[in-house]
């Protein structure tokens, strides 16, 4: 059986400090990347936009497919679609940065 407890180089992470510190560090690596994933997500929708329509293209060493597929859709009257809606209860985690310098 897998352990499925927490491991930073494939060594299991034992104590609360090697946890906080663990944490920490994907923390900092996480907002690190943040810009970039802004940058791939907007590349990727003008790329998509751009070839909407398009079957098949080769650019370089990139091969761009494109097809229609089908998906089913329910479309329920405005009138009729609070008795089809539930409310469910979710986790939320919102991560910001506190304006603190250094590490913690």
């Amino acid at each position: 059986m897998e352990d499925k407890c927490l491991k930073k180089d494939n060594k299991k992470i034992s104590s609360g400090a090697d946890l906080y510190f663990f944490i920490h560090d994907m923390l900092e690596k996480r907002e690190d990347l943040m810009p970039l994933v802004r940058e791939f997500e907007e590349i990727d929708a003008t790329i998509k936009k751009y070839f909407t329509g398009a079957p098949n293209f080769i650019i370089g060493r990139y091969s761009v497919c494109g097809k229609w597929v089908e998906r089913d859709v329910v479309k329920v009257p405005p009138k009729e679609l609070k008795k089809y809606t539930k409310k469910e209860r979710v986790w939320q985690i919102e991560i910001a940065t506190t304006g603190l310098k250094g590490d913690y």
